[in-house]
């Protein structure tokens, strides 16, 4: 039953992929070639990036734990992202996540390296966990539709210094 739900979850999300990729398509393509004939080649003009972004964890969705992950932009260079992590074991409680944090783009949000830091808070087999950390990363954003993101790093606890958990996500989802 389990393996079901997760195919209908990437069916639904390709469906929306390609049914918002076609549409943005057309008129991205027209807005580029109207930014190009307006200011020539040489001068950068800033374009509209998207605000919102969804996304789940692929891999971590083939081994039964339900990773989902929101963001939205506040500027050209920073976001502000939430997830929810969730496992349940069968004979223990499993593991909830949840974390807070700001992507930072040096390029442009969604796109190119950036710098997370995060409160990371959750449960871990009935071991609570809340911590500080640092994420970096790499993001592409395909057609201003398709997101796809990689991130790398660790939370130190806040009630047990010595406590660190390494973090670090593989994201594709859809930007609105």
């Amino acid at each position: 039953m389990q393996s079901y739900m997760h195919r209908i979850i990437i069916l639904v999300c390709l469906f929306v992929v390609t049914e918002k990729r076609s549409a943005h398509a057309d008129s991205v393509t027209a807005k580029r070639k109207i930014d190009s004939y307006v200011a020539g080649p040489l001068i950068d003009i800033e374009t509209d990036y998207p605000r919102f972004t969804v996304a789940i964890d692929p891999i971590l969705l083939s081994l039964g734990v339900v990773s989902v992950s929101s963001s939205y932009s506040l500027s050209r260079h920073v976001a502000v992202r939430g997830d929810f992590t969730y496992l349940k074991a069968q004979r223990e409680e499993g593991l909830m996540f949840a974390t807070l944090g700001a992507p930072l783009y040096w390029k442009q949000v969604y796109s190119g390296m950036f710098i997370e830091p995060h409160i990371k808070f959750g449960s871990f087999f009935q071991n609570d966990f809340t911590g500080l950390g640092v994420n970096a990363g790499w993001t592409w954003l395909q057609d201003e539709v398709v997101v796809i993101t990689i991130a790398v790093g660790g939370a130190k606890g806040l009630s047990n210094p010595a406590q660190v958990v390494p973090t670090g996500y593989l994201r594709a989802g859809v930007a609105f």
